[in-house]
């Protein structure tokens, strides 16, 4: 408990070095599901009360994660966290963001509302995003399948193991389905599509954690949102976010959607599958949460075909 402290003290005065209009009351306090990374402290001196202090997980996420809110994060439709200051602990480690604090006030999976107001925001994010022309890599990394983390995509998926559910047609599937990707429109992603990266602030859905922001295929963010979309009306919102800012869709929202689906199902599964081939199996229930229901919702899409 004293080291813990202790580094929540070293932490308050780096912080109050980094942001000296701002008074840091208290120690800073641990939340959310990384403790470690994420602080909240309550201040004055501003009309801010609280903000929250988030170590990135790498140098280069934070170098991104910078970037975008000195160049763009503030001149988008879509609300997000004011960035405060910039500041490191330790030299062997990640540096720290102070945040504005947006609330507790999570978007919710299991909410009708909360999706439908999701896609809309992403379908304004990704409208507006079209036109930064980003493709030169100098803001955000850009959508490469052959040399990102898809490069051995194939090889994974043509071991043929049928006791993991791998089955012959899956490789060119994946195949197919990045060379779609890669050959369609680009906009500037989120990237983290989970939905404790969104909270409810002032009435407006805002935008958390932009650290796996790049430039890509809209499907990448919408994908890992359909399995939880019931309704054809919710992912009109993502039409009705996009034409208020950015005119008509190149092609059809479903089509995107489908073709991000497939892939958030494919990443998932040759996660899996290079984590055993290089002997970090994560476990059984970890593949019965997240792997086993993969396989079988790529089945189904591929009979959809």
């Amino acid at each position: 408990m004293r080291d813990q402290e202790q580094r929540a003290e070293r932490l308050r005065e780096a912080a109050q070095k980094a942001a000296p209009g701002l008074t840091f009351e208290g120690l800073p306090q641990p939340f959310g599901w990384a403790p470690t990374r994420h602080m909240r402290a309550r201040v004055s001196g501003s009309e801010l009360q609280s903000v929250v202090l988030r170590q990135s997980w790498s140098t280069e996420t934070h170098e991104t994660e910078c970037r975008l809110y000195r160049s763009l994060l503030g001149h988008l439709p879509v609300r997000t966290a004011a960035l405060v200051g910039v500041f490191e602990l330790d030299d062997d480690e990640p540096a720290w963001m102070i945040l504005e604090d947006l609330g507790t006030d999570h978007l919710r999976a299991d909410s009708h509302d909360h999706r439908r107001r999701l896609l809309k925001a992403l379908g304004m994010l990704h409208g507006t995003g079209r036109e930064l022309g980003l493709a030169d890599g100098s803001v955000v990394s850009v959508f490469r399948p052959s040399d990102g983390e898809q490069a051995d995509w194939t090889e994974l998926l043509a071991s043929g193991n049928r006791d993991l559910g791998i089955e012959d047609w899956m490789a060119g599937f994946a195949e197919n389905t990045l060379g779609q990707l890669e050959a369609g429109s680009y906009t500037l992603l989120h990237g983290d599509i989970d939905f404790s990266n969104f909270v409810v602030a002032g009435g407006e859905v805002a935008f958390l954690d932009w650290e796996k922001a790049n430039w890509g295929p809209p499907g990448l963010d919408i994908g890992p949102l359909m399995e939880y979309v019931r309704e054809d009306e919710e992912l009109e919102a993502y039409v009705e976010g996009w034409e208020g800012v950015g005119g008509g869709l190149p092609i059809a929202a479903r089509q995107w959607a489908r073709l991000g689906e497939i892939y958030d199902c494919v990443r998932w599964i040759c996660y899996y599958l290079r984590a055993k081939r290089n002997g970090a199996d994560p476990g059984p229930e970890w593949k019965a949460q997240y792997y086993d229901p993969r396989t079988r919702r790529l089945s189904l899409l591929r009979d959809q075909t």
